[in-house]
């Protein structure tokens, strides 16, 4: 039997690693069940121009996802991934069970106000990512965008993840649907949700990669 040289330098490299205490080369995944009605964003609501009063999106807020509680902490580096589909109502989107969209916010807190008529309702929203703008909420054209949140997966699914460095003071997350109307989304096979990863320190893989360089070098 014959070893794969390069298969051989790479896990002889990670088991030095591991036993030198450089930082852990292991992805530890938590994952999330999501409800795509609920949202973090500014929703229709009766007093809302436009809507003569005839349209309330009574959307649920989204859920605070404690990172500290899953051993994350500001600095690290996480993968956030879409998992699953939603089904979104309504004569512009047939309720076919295969909406992809999601974005997310990070905060220092678990406070989110009920009050729907805000724009920024999450008090402690800090900005992480590339800035993402949300569309207009349905019928009265108002925005729902905020400065804070980012692009997890696009509606179209050519991006189902991102890579992110969670922010200074970032200890939630919070994450919602990009949708113009929340309230009649609804998830019929129990499948939408967010895998959330912590990938090994950047340090860790420079060494890795250093310590293959070397074996491969020693063995020249």
């Amino acid at each position: 039997m014959r070893w794969n040289p390069l298969l051989l330098i790479v896990t002889t490299a990670a088991l030095f690693l591991a036993g030198s205490g450089v930082g852990s080369l292991e992805a530890a995944t938590v994952l999330v069940s999501l409800d795509p009605a609920a949202t973090y964003t500014h929703t229709l609501n009766p007093a809302s121009p436009g809507t003569g009063g005839a349209y309330n999106d009574s959307a649920p807020n989204s859920t605070s996802v404690d990172l500290a509680a899953m051993g994350i902490t500001p600095g690290q580096l996480i993968r956030l991934t879409r998992l699953g589909a939603y089904q979104s109502q309504g004569a512009a989107n047939p309720a076919e069970d295969n909406k992809l969209s999601l974005i997310a916010v990070f905060s220092s807190s678990s406070t989110i106000s009920s009050d729907h008529t805000l724009l920024n309702r999450i008090p402690g929203a800090i900005d992480a990512g590339t800035d993402f703008v949300t569309n207009n909420n349905a019928i009265s054209g108002e925005s729902s965008d905020i400065t804070e949140d980012f692009l997890v997966a696009s509606a179209d699914g050519t991006q189902t993840f991102i890579e992110i460095i969670v922010p200074t003071g970032g200890a939630f997350l919070y994450f919602a649907v990009n949708d113009s109307y929340w309230a009649d989304n609804k998830d019929p096979v129990d499948d939408f949700g967010a895998s959330i990863t912590l990938l090994p320190e950047p340090s860790s893989l420079g060494m890795l990669s250093i310590g293959a360089m070397v074996l491969v070098r020693r063995r020249r």
